[in-house]
């Protein structure tokens, strides 16, 4: 898990991204399965990373399942 490899907590991650530690939370454990793209993109360059790949950096923050994801994105 990206934030995990950092020794960051989810706070840590929060704060860095300006989100919600909940936010963070539910994307991690799979509960949230419709968060926005801004939140997605904050969360990626909080961490370092690109996102070009949607599943991949879904999964890489430890969602179960990144469909939803895509449905609400409509390129599903």
């Amino acid at each position: 898990m990206l934030r995990a490899n950092k020794g960051w907590l989810q706070a840590d991650l929060a704060k860095k991204a300006k989100v919600q530690q909940s936010i963070i939370s539910r994307i991690e454990s799979g509960h949230d399965k419709d968060f926005s793209v801004k939140t997605m993109f904050a969360i990626a360059q909080a961490l370092g990373v690109q996102v070009t790949d949607i599943d991949e950096f879904v999964e890489r923050l430890g969602k179960a399942d990144p469909q939803p994801t895509f449905e609400r994105l409509g390129a599903a």
